[in-house]
């Protein structure tokens, strides 16, 4: 009898004992390892990988990094994901990891260095944003929570992070997922009254534009509608804010996501342009506003005033899709602008398209029309060389038209944009207009 509780225990030891060495030998491997490879690697292997996807071979010599975190999710307004950069300030790259866990910032706080060990994940441009995570193939996802521990290791070490301050007109894809600070800014005038992501028209997340108050250039501040601050009212003002740089859900644009409110600092008063019109005060629906002229050369389509998700409160739009026309020929003209009291002048807007095929939008500018509808076609209109939205841009997404100078077409303006329809009304789409702007940098 007792030779066969020996036996069993012998077999018993022989079965574990391996297993046991050899989690004792791997713990002391990942405490051995120190960094050999950086964020800027991640960033050159993926640049040179022909799908854009990499997977880091467990058969590769092991690779680890070292990063510091900088995104935040107890507020809400990131899931699942956290963003590293390679230096607690002054940081030259970044990266998202996707994880399947939420309430990331209490094992992973903001400020903490974590050591990366990248055998066995994947990284690739992922919406615009260079990601790690689990490989599949032509994507990145979320690496599973029972496996994190095993490519995360945790530092004693908090840093505080320095924002990289950004002039907002400076803001480019070499900036993505970095902590930033963009100075000088404030929230557009449509903006104000409006919470951070809980108007009825979001969806997800809400967008909220930010000017700059140098150029007028202008970037999203994006909010999660489950973000615990979703509901408190936009800071009026100006002044700064620090977030993540990063793209939106179908890297269409740059937007800044912040940990909470608390990153925007608003002390100084606003920059309001000379001239704004954002249309967010008409009642939707037919575009009539004193001093604005709303006119069809020919067909039986004006412009008008909407409101959905992608419109970010209120815009206006044309089309002459199904509208039977057999010519569409639409003005909305804004009143004469008298821009005297600007040294340097300049004009910007933002227009999107919707399936527009051969329809085509022009933006113009007169200094001799006398302001009359039966007038506007003898009067001598200017091109604006501006950005427009055009049948290869994504539906409905704003484009801007970059900050035009002014000082070469006189100083009483009319701004004029004009709409032609293709004719084939079935297939003719539609130009949305929004955030017109006279200003002086």
């Amino acid at each position: 009898m007792k030779k066969n509780i020996f036996l069993i225990c012998l077999i018993f030891n022989c079965c574990t004992s391996p297993k046991e060495e050899l989690l004792i030998t791997s713990a002391s491997k990942i405490q051995a390892f120190k960094p050999n490879t950086s964020i800027e690697a991640i960033w050159e292997r993926v640049r040179g990988s022909e799908l854009g996807f990499v997977y880091f071979s467990i058969e590769e010599d092991s690779l680890w990094f070292d990063s510091y975190v900088t995104s935040s999710d107890i507020s809400g307004n990131f899931y699942k994901e956290i963003y590293l950069q390679d230096h607690p300030s002054n940081p030259e790259f970044a990266v998202r990891f996707l994880i399947d866990q939420s309430f990331l910032s209490n094992d992973y706080p903001m400020g903490r260095k974590l050591t990366i060990l990248l055998n066995g994940l994947g990284a690739g441009v992922q919406n615009g944003v260079v990601s790690l995570g689990a490989f599949e193939g032509n994507s990145i996802g979320n690496l599973s929570f029972f496996l994190k521990e095993n490519h995360i290791k945790r530092t004693d070490s908090t840093y505080n992070i320095l924002p990289k301050t950004l002039a907002l007109s400076e803001v480019d894809s070499t900036n993505i997922g970095q902590w930033v600070r963009l100075p000088n800014v404030q929230l557009s005038k449509a903006e104000l009254g409006r919470t951070f992501a809980g108007e009825a028209f979001d969806s997800f997340d809400g967008e909220r534009n930010l000017v700059s108050c140098d150029t007028y250039s202008s970037l999203w501040l994006s909010c999660s509608t489950f973000s615990d601050f979703k509901s408190i009212i936009l800071p009026n003002g100006t002044g700064s804010v620090q977030g993540v740089l990063t793209r939106d859900f179908f890297d269409s644009k740059f937007i800044l996501k912040i940990n909470n409110p608390t990153n925007i600092e608003f002390q100084d008063s606003r920059c309001d342009p000379f001239f704004e019109e954002n249309f967010e005060s008409n009642p939707l629906g037919l575009f009539q506003k004193a001093g604005w002229t709303n006119h069809t050369q020919d067909g039986s389509v004006f412009w008008e005033v909407y409101e959905d998700e992608n419109s970010l409160g209120q815009s206006i739009a044309i089309g002459s899709y199904r509208s039977g026309d057999k010519v569409s020929i639409s003005w909305i003209i804004s009143p004469k602008i008298d821009l005297t009291p600007l040294n340097n002048p300049m004009v910007a807007f933002r227009t999107s398209v919707s399936f527009a095929d051969e329809s085509t939008l022009e933006t113009l500018v007169s200094s001799d029309w006398d302001g009359q509808k039966e007038s506007i076609e003898s009067a001598t209109w200017l091109p604006l060389l501006a950005t427009l939205a055009t049948k290869e841009d994504d539906a409905r997404i704003f484009v801007d038209s970059g900050n035009l100078n002014l000082n070469f077409y006189g100083k009483q303006l009319y701004f004029a944009f004009k709409y032609v329809g293709s004719g084939k009304t079935a297939q003719d789409g539609t130009f949305e207009l929004d955030d017109f702007r006279i200003f002086e940098p």
